[in-house]
């Protein structure tokens, strides 16, 4: 499975940099639907076992210093937080743009404590409304709205002062929710979906 990865970003364009472990097989995730319900379960297998050491490896590092951009996903806490931290540092000190999503609802609390060190140096959170709820909770705001939730974040200390937080909340066919330098707007989303 690994190869047929890195072959199809690579087809695509896409430079991979993947961690190879002998020990472990290459994760996986299947993928059900069923009109406008998904469900997934995924086997990280190798995934579980990123090291940061291969992060700061000279080769990435060339990456990242290339990159003006970082984008993390939140699921990335559960196994390398320090990975993201190092990256958020880099992009702060650099005047780079660093962005995260909260990836889903277990991530808030499970994550909390990685989440706020991530959140810290990011200029650029994403999420959907069910992990801003999650995140709401686990941040004693149980109940507060999408708007609430991304006000809050915004708020949050950051470690580049050159430019606020922007928080993006979506919700589905609903309208999106933004926080832009403290000030909440909502952008309507034009897809409707089938209702059942």
């Amino acid at each position: 499975f690994g190869r047929k990865l890195s072959d199809a970003a690579t087809a695509d364009g896409v430079e991979t940099h993947y961690q190879v472990d002998t020990e472990a097989a290459t994760g996986t995730c299947a993928v059900l639907i069923n009109n406008t319900e998904r469900s997934l379960i995924a086997n990280l297998a190798a995934a579980n076992n990123y090291k940061l050491s291969h992060f700061e490896d000279a080769e990435r590092q060339a990456v990242l210093s290339r990159a003006s951009i970082v984008y993390s996903s939140g699921f990335f806490l559960t196994v390398s937080p320090d990975s993201m931290v190092v990256a958020g540092k880099h992009c702060a000190e650099n005047g780079k743009v660093y962005a995260i999503n909260l990836a889903a609802p277990f991530i808030p609390p499970v994550c909390a404590e990685g989440l706020a060190k991530v959140t810290y140096y990011a200029d650029y959170v994403f999420g959907n409304e069910s992990e801003a709820a999650s995140w709401a909770a686990a941040n004693g705001m149980e109940g507060a709205t999408s708007a609430e939730v991304a006000t809050a974040i915004a708020k949050l200390p950051k470690a580049n002062g050159a430019r606020g937080r922007v928080v993006v909340i979506t919700h589905g066919a609903e309208p999106t929710v933004a926080c832009v330098n403290g000030e909440v707007r909502e952008f309507p989303c034009d897809v409707k979906l089938a209702k059942e």
